[in-house]
């Protein structure tokens, strides 16, 4: 079927080598006759042709109809102003013309007399007439085919050849003959040298400052000045690029990408700037697949339970959120981290029963409003708490992949990175003591100042926002074709529970005290004589003074799982790996009793750092005594070696014969000095002597002549004679 303003085009044959492309601009009422108009150069007047000839031609191949070359859409918010005008200038000249009798613009004859009309009516040349006339038969018979084709002015990409004349608008500020240079290849080459080199480095300096750096460097003569220092004297400013000229080329070979990597990195640039063109959802197969991990610092200050005057800080915050429905399932918000222990308490809690958790806080609700008590298939955390020893035995032992990003991305996990920053915005619109910003201004109150929350208030906020978010309408969360036929509402709660029932979940599920020993750091240690040695510490349990672990004499070590919250115990896994034995801390180490292992660290480098501190005190007690024994010594020798020189010189065996007879006599010396003389030592001048014929010194001496008492082994005066005896006749030393 033939219609108006197709573009017709002739096939290449060896009689018609030439390719025509032709508009259909009208078709007689009796569809005997088509018009039409050649789209080449810059045209003729419309030509008539028969619709047989036509349909012949598009019957046997002749002739084709081809896309219409002009064919394009145009916003008017894209089109100047100054097109708009003459847009509408030449459309009333197409109306006058085109718009009542279309038909008699078609004949030569019936042509010219309106072209001349419509020349006076416009006050335009016949010629010019003719052109805007040609131009809306050619480029589509629409108001937009007026349009100048200002877009093929000038040769994009193509710089202009040099000139000797000073090129662009001339400055009103410069003086005659001073208007400047023009850029050359060379002066360019300068721009693209400092640009890479000074402009696009860590420091980050502005466009104004590497301008300053260029004219210093390339465009200055340096001296010395009288005192000897490095100067440098600016060219003239016609000989010089202006600021201008420079910021010109650096816009035109203006490159985003690089100048924001070289400025502030790669990393930055993929936070910020990178295509956002993949698929979230990708890879994802059903609920437990994968779940997002990270921790961030509350914006909000907390006051100790035990004295609400008492501001403790921020608090950490750990969630963990299924990837494929947004659900969260786990959570834990404390003083700790971000550390291995942080994240150990929040993986604890991905198999702690939600019901019993809220009711440790005082919030009742159904096994369904939060039905997450499972190990995940992945992990995807960030490159820090998830890497090392601790992480690697959630992959050896229960089966839980872990995957890290590189550092400072945190797109890479936008899951659980977007629901921070709306916790956040929540806090800081509803809790006393939050942060409204980072850096406080002048005048900005101390958050600190009407902090309020406890803990235990701010770990019930965080329960009741998760089970909120929960069941709160996502509405960015793509619904697939499946759950939108289930009539599945984009909420957590519920796309995880069709996930469950349509997807069979991906999760591992393992006791808890076994998840919990799998958690707990490990360290290689000693057992002794005194215990199972950890740090300063000693434990011991009832198998090991069973099976004799402490009694041998040979070197033994045992792989312990410990909880740094808690110095009391230390956890021994068995070698199957589904149980576990507890050894408990001995007395000798009760001065750790209850502390944390942190406390437990800083009391034992307390001590070792006391024990330093005395080093030098006990070296030089140690030299006192040393001198000490030395002046002892010389004493002696001294003396022993004038007694030699003064006395006859005795044999060895009399020496070693007489030493009874000598200790006896040096005892009998020492005894005089020795002897206690209780009361006043001076001598009495007057004094009543006791008659000695008293009855009951007659009753002593009569029974110490009494031969028979003195035979009795068993009597008082026999022991203490024995005793005497031994003491002071009979001790052979």
């Amino acid at each position: 079927m033939i219609h108006l303003n197709a573009v017709l085009q002739n096939v290449i044959t060896e009689e018609n080598k030439t390719i025509q492309r032709n508009r259909i601009i009208w078709v007689t009422p009796d569809n005997e006759y088509v018009y039409l108009i050649n789209l080449e150069g810059d045209g003729s007047f419309p030509f008539v042709t028969s619709m047989d000839e036509i349909e012949i031609g598009l019957e046997t191949g002749d002739l084709i109809y081809i896309k219409d070359p002009y064919a394009k859409i145009l916003n008017d918010e894209d089109i100047s102003s100054k097109q708009k005008d003459a847009r509408e200038r030449d459309w009333e000249v197409v109306q006058f013309l085109w718009g009542e009798k279309p038909e008699t613009m078609l004949s030569r004859k019936s042509r010219a007399p309106f072209i001349k009309q419509a020349s006076a009516k416009f006050a335009l040349p016949e010629q010019k007439v003719k052109r805007i006339l040609k131009r809306f038969w050619q480029r589509g018979m629409t108001k937009n085919a007026l349009l100048m084709d200002y877009s093929n002015c000038g040769h994009k990409g193509l710089e202009r050849r040099a000139s000797k004349k000073k090129l662009g608008r001339p400055s009103k500020y410069r003086e005659p003959g001073k208007e400047g240079i023009n850029i050359n290849d060379e002066i360019k080459k300068i721009f693209r040298q400092v640009i890479d080199n000074h402009y696009r480095t860590s420091e980050k300096p502005n466009l104004m400052a590497t301008y300053r750096f260029m004219l210093e460097k390339y465009f200055s003569n340096s001296y010395k000045d009288k005192n000897g220092e490095q100067k440098v004297k600016i060219w003239s400013k016609d000989r010089i690029p202006t600021y201008h000229q420079f910021y010109y080329w650096y816009r035109k070979e203006y490159d985003f990408k690089k100048d924001y990597i070289t400025r502030f990195g790669e990393n930055a640039f993929n936070l910020n700037h990178r295509e956002l063109l993949g698929n979230p959802m990708g890879g994802i197969l059903g609920p437990g697949s994968v779940y997002e991990v990270d921790a961030t610092v509350a914006d909000v200050y907390l006051v100790s339970s035990k004295d609400p005057l008492k501001v403790i800080g921020r608090p950490i915050v750990y969630v963990v959120i299924d990837a494929f429905s947004r659900m969260v399932t786990g959570l834990y918000v404390g003083l700790e981290g971000p550390s291995w222990i942080g994240a150990m308490m929040v993986l604890d809690n991905l198999v702690e029963n939600k019901v019993e958790f809220c009711g440790k806080y005082g919030i009742e609700i159904e096994e369904n409003e939060w039905p997450c008590e499972y190990l995940p298939e992945k992990i995807l955390a960030d490159n820090g708490e998830f890497e090392g020893y601790n992480a690697d035995r959630l992959i050896t032992n229960l089966h839980v992949k872990i995957s890290n990003t590189p550092p400072y991305r945190g797109d890479l996990k936008g899951i659980v990175e977007r629901h921070f920053r709306t916790v956040n915005d929540r806090i800081k619109y509803t809790s006393p003591g939050a942060v409204q910003r980072e850096y406080r201004r002048r005048c900005d109150e101390d958050p600190r100042l009407k902090a309020t929350y406890t803990l235990g208030d701010f770990i019930k906020f965080m329960i009741i926002d998760v089970l909120w978010h929960n069941k709160h309408i996502n509405k960015s969360y793509p619904l697939t074709d499946a759950m939108i036929a289930d009539h599945v509402l984009p909420r957590p709660i519920d796309v995880w529970n069709w996930g469950i029932k349509n997807r069979k979940g991906r999760f591992n599920t393992f006791p808890r005290d076994i998840v919990r020993l799998n958690l707990l750091p490990i360290k290689d240690v000693p057992i002794t004589r005194s215990g199972i040695r950890f740090e300063d510490r000693f434990y011991s349990l009832d198998r090991g003074i069973y099976e004799g672990w402490f009694t041998t004499n040979k070197k033994k070590r045992i792989k312990i799982a410990y909880d740094p919250r808690n110095v009391n115990s230390i956890y021994l896994p068995n070698a199957s790996g589904n149980s576990f034995e507890v050894a408990n801390l001995l007395e000798n180490s009760y001065l750790y009793k209850d502390l944390c292992w942190e406390e437990a660290r800083f009391l034992r480098d307390l001590k070792r750092e006391m024990q330093e501190e005395a080093k030098q005190d006990d070296l030089q007690n140690d030299a006192d005594r040393d001198l000490a024994t030395e002046a002892i010594n010389k004493e002696a020798k001294k003396r022993l070696q004038q007694a030699e020189k003064t006395q006859p010189k005795q044999s060895k065996n009399k020496k070693t014969k007489e030493v009874k007879s000598n200790r006896a006599e040096e005892k009998s010396e020492l005894r005089e000095l020795d002897k206690f003389e209780l009361g006043d030592n001076s001598p009495q001048t007057t004094g009543k002597v006791l008659p000695f014929n008293s009855q009951v010194d007659r009753n002593i001496k009569a029974k110490s002549n009494n031969t028979e008492l003195k035979n009795d082994p068993d009597s008082f005066l026999t022991k203490f004679s024995k005793f005497m005896d031994d003491k002071l006749g009979k001790d052979e030393n």
